[in-house]
Protein backbone atom coordinates (compact mmCIF):
# COMPACT_ATOMS: atom_id res chain seq x y z
CA UNK A 1 0.00 0.00 0.00
CA UNK A 2 2.73 2.60 0.78
CA UNK A 3 4.21 2.03 -2.69
CA UNK A 4 0.85 2.66 -4.36
CA UNK A 5 0.29 5.82 -2.33
CA UNK A 6 3.77 7.10 -3.24
CA UNK A 7 3.12 6.35 -6.90
CA UNK A 8 -0.20 8.22 -6.86
CA UNK A 9 0.91 11.34 -4.99
CA UNK A 10 4.09 11.71 -7.04
CA UNK A 11 2.44 11.03 -10.41
CA UNK A 12 2.75 13.97 -12.80
CA UNK A 13 -0.05 13.70 -15.37
CA UNK A 14 0.20 15.86 -18.48
CA UNK A 15 -3.01 17.70 -17.52
CA UNK A 16 -1.20 19.08 -14.45
CA UNK A 17 1.60 20.49 -16.63
CA UNK A 18 4.45 18.88 -14.75
CA UNK A 19 2.98 19.24 -11.27
CA UNK A 20 2.38 16.24 -9.04
CA UNK A 21 -0.97 15.46 -7.46
CA UNK A 22 0.48 16.58 -4.12
CA UNK A 23 1.38 19.96 -5.68
CA UNK A 24 -2.09 20.35 -7.18
CA UNK A 25 -3.84 19.60 -3.90
CA UNK A 26 -1.99 22.31 -1.94
CA UNK A 27 -1.94 20.32 1.29
CA UNK A 28 -0.91 23.31 3.44
CA UNK A 29 -4.33 24.80 2.76
CA UNK A 30 -5.97 21.58 4.00
CA UNK A 31 -4.16 21.15 7.30
CA UNK A 32 -6.54 20.87 10.28
CA UNK A 33 -5.37 24.14 11.86
CA UNK A 34 -5.85 26.02 8.58
CA UNK A 35 -9.30 24.48 8.06
CA UNK A 36 -10.30 25.43 11.62
CA UNK A 37 -9.16 29.00 10.95
CA UNK A 38 -11.15 29.20 7.72
CA UNK A 39 -14.26 27.86 9.39
CA UNK A 40 -13.97 30.41 12.20
CA UNK A 41 -13.50 33.23 9.68
CA UNK A 42 -16.47 32.06 7.59
CA UNK A 43 -18.70 32.10 10.67
CA UNK A 44 -18.00 35.85 10.91
CA UNK A 45 -18.00 36.52 7.14
CA UNK A 46 -19.95 33.70 5.45
CA UNK A 47 -19.88 35.45 2.08
CA UNK A 48 -16.17 34.60 1.84
CA UNK A 49 -17.07 30.91 1.73
CA UNK A 50 -18.74 31.44 -1.65
CA UNK A 51 -15.44 32.64 -3.15
CA UNK A 52 -13.37 29.73 -1.82
CA UNK A 53 -12.63 26.62 -3.86
CA UNK A 54 -15.27 23.93 -3.27
CA UNK A 55 -12.69 21.35 -2.19
CA UNK A 56 -11.44 23.67 0.54
CA UNK A 57 -14.99 24.44 1.71
CA UNK A 58 -15.84 20.73 1.90
CA UNK A 59 -12.61 20.07 3.79
CA UNK A 60 -13.26 22.87 6.31
CA UNK A 61 -16.84 21.78 6.89
CA UNK A 62 -15.72 18.17 7.22
CA UNK A 63 -13.11 19.21 9.77
CA UNK A 64 -15.76 21.12 11.68
CA UNK A 65 -18.05 18.08 11.70
CA UNK A 66 -15.23 15.80 12.83
CA UNK A 67 -14.53 18.14 15.75
CA UNK A 68 -18.22 18.53 16.64
CA UNK A 69 -18.23 22.25 15.81
CA UNK A 70 -20.92 21.88 13.14
CA UNK A 71 -24.17 20.00 13.63
CA UNK A 72 -25.47 17.70 10.90
CA UNK A 73 -28.34 20.14 10.35
CA UNK A 74 -26.02 23.13 9.94
CA UNK A 75 -23.77 21.13 7.62
CA UNK A 76 -26.75 20.18 5.47
CA UNK A 77 -28.09 23.75 5.29
CA UNK A 78 -24.72 25.31 4.46
CA UNK A 79 -23.82 22.73 1.83
CA UNK A 80 -27.25 23.02 0.25
CA UNK A 81 -26.84 26.79 -0.12
CA UNK A 82 -23.30 26.44 -1.46
CA UNK A 83 -24.18 23.72 -3.98
CA UNK A 84 -27.10 25.81 -5.24
CA UNK A 85 -24.84 28.87 -5.53
CA UNK A 86 -22.10 26.98 -7.39
CA UNK A 87 -24.62 25.36 -9.74
CA UNK A 88 -26.20 28.73 -10.53
CA UNK A 89 -22.78 30.35 -11.08
CA UNK A 90 -21.76 27.53 -13.40
CA UNK A 91 -24.99 27.83 -15.38
CA UNK A 92 -24.68 31.60 -15.70
CA UNK A 93 -21.05 31.32 -16.83
CA UNK A 94 -21.96 28.71 -19.44
CA UNK A 95 -24.86 30.84 -20.63
CA UNK A 96 -22.65 33.92 -20.91
CA UNK A 97 -20.08 31.93 -22.88
CA UNK A 98 -22.72 30.72 -25.31
CA UNK A 99 -24.07 34.24 -25.76
CA UNK A 100 -20.62 35.59 -26.50
CA UNK A 101 -20.09 33.42 -29.58
CA UNK A 102 -20.46 35.69 -32.61
CA UNK A 103 -22.68 34.43 -35.37
CA UNK A 104 -21.11 34.13 -38.79
CA UNK A 105 -22.67 36.20 -41.48
CA UNK A 106 -24.45 34.17 -44.12
CA UNK A 107 -23.97 36.94 -46.65
CA UNK A 108 -27.70 37.42 -47.16
CA UNK A 109 -27.61 41.07 -46.07
CA UNK A 110 -25.78 42.42 -49.03
CA UNK A 111 -25.34 46.16 -49.20
CA UNK A 112 -28.09 47.81 -51.19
Amino acid sequence: MPGLVALLVNHRPARLRGHSLIDALNLDERRPARLQSLLARWRVAPQEMYQARPTVVFAAIGQGRAEGKISPEEESAVLSKLLTHWALQSTLQASASCGAIPLRSCGCRAAV
